[in-house]
């Protein structure tokens, strides 16, 4: 168990590790003005805004054929995939939802403690727990997205934030006019720039 618990403590710090770069873009965020957010990156003004109506009917019909395509390549919904890992793998989703339900409960709990204890040991230990019990709550969601992925909806989702994100982020170019970042959306996919293209990402589910 304590091999266990070490393992999870790493993944944990791993994840937060990775998210740590990101963080520092997006909170440099400017301003959320007129449906907009620019932020500025690497000594470049970057913008994410919301799509036309053009654009909206484009990532429209992309989804429709990649929701056809997942279908004959035998791809299941959630509720079936769902079934068919408690059935074959003995994976009960639904169970780490309680779980996962639990631990937001005790957090909320914990939190209600905190704010009125004035003792700074006391208050340090309760900060702890509750970072704890965040902990092991991410990586239950973390674990049931995993486990949903192969789903149709997941990969519907994933395939629409990334239409967005591609057709969305502009930068400004040296003539102080906006420009697409992205020419296509397989340049999209093929950027190397793992760090703006989560922050356009994360823009993206913002604004959408």
């Amino acid at each position: 168990m304590a091999e266990e618990k070490k393992t999870q403590e790493q993944i944990a710090q791993e994840l937060a590790t990775k998210m740590s770069e990101q963080a520092e873009v997006t909170k440099t965020e400017q301003y959320l003005e007129n449906n907009i957010i620019e932020f500025p990156y690497k000594e470049k003004t970057y913008r994410m805004r919301r799509p036309t109506i053009r654009e909206k009917s484009i990532v429209n019909s992309s989804k429709i054929l990649k929701m056809n395509e997942l279908i004959k390549q035998g791809f299941s919904f959630q509720k079936q995939l769902i079934d068919q890992l408690k059935e074959t793998q003995g994976i009960d989703v639904e169970a780490i939802d309680v779980k996962i339900a639990r631990l937001a409960n005790e957090i909320k709990k914990e939190q209600d403690r905190l704010a009125p204890e004035v003792n700074k040991q006391s208050r340090e230990a309760i900060k702890q727990k509750i970072q704890e019990l965040k902990n092991e709550q991410y990586l239950l969601i973390v674990q049931k997205a995993d486990y949903l992925q192969p789903s149709i909806e997941a990969q519907l989702y994933e395939h629409t934030i990334l239409q967005f994100a591609s057709l969305l982020l502009e930068v400004k170019n040296e003539k102080n006019e906006w420009v697409k970042v992205f020419k296509n959306f397989d340049e999209f996919i093929d950027c190397t720039n793992e760090t703006l293209v989560n922050v356009a990402i994360h823009y993206v589910n913002v604004l959408i």
